[in-house]
């Protein structure tokens, strides 16, 4: 699942994406504002120009004129809520990020450190942790392939890729037993 941060800078890119087609449609809508009124139990439209400071009358006929200033009223409800919307995740994502999490602990004396469990912990804090639990093996290999590491494999190119990981750096297991641990247990998260 992806983090809330990540989530978050997508729907900030979705609700600015939304914002333009709002400023577009507000635009490119009749002037002025929609205003409903009952006589006898029908309703009547008039438009108010406030450039002009005057009410005038819009006939059913008229009805793209109606529909438009409609809209129009709805984009500019949906623009302000978008725009507070892109406020609110914007402070959100300057105060609340798992680097934030980690400034705090990188920040803290070298001292401290070792007495401390980090809420959110480095990525090299992450791979130690694992690398030092211990694991069961699924079974012994007799007639293997030696690894620099010093673990014996059953195939050259089970060889290979442990070298490789090896030489790279990239802490690796080779057969841990699933039955005894769980799937889950032995992941990097």
């Amino acid at each position: 699942m992806d983090s809330l941060h990540e989530l978050l800078l997508a729907e900030h890119d979705k609700v600015l994406q939304q914002i333009d087609v709002l400023e577009k449609r507000i635009k490119a809508a009749p002037e002025g504002k929609l205003y409903i009124s009952k006589y006898k139990g029908k309703s009547i439209f008039r438009r108010y120009d406030s450039k002009r400071k005057k009410t005038t009358y819009l006939p059913k006929s008229n009805i793209s004129v109606i529909k438009g200033l409609a809209q129009k009223m709805h984009d500019v409800a949906c623009l302000k809520f978008a725009k507070q919307r892109l406020k609110a995740i914007n402070r959100f994502l300057k105060t609340d990020s798992e680097s934030s999490y980690l400034e705090i602990y990188e920040n803290l004396p070298d001292e401290f450190k070792n007495f401390t469990a980090p809420l959110a912990k480095p990525l090299e804090y992450k791979i130690n942790e694992w690398v030092s639990k211990g694991y069961a093996k699924m079974r012994p290999v007799e007639n293997g392939f030696k690894t620099l590491k010093g673990d014996t494999v059953r195939s050259k190119s089970e060889k290979l890729i442990a070298d490789l990981l090896y030489m790279l750096g990239v802490p690796y297991r080779y057969e841990r037993n699933e039955a005894r641990y769980g799937r889950r247990d032995d992941r990097l998260s």
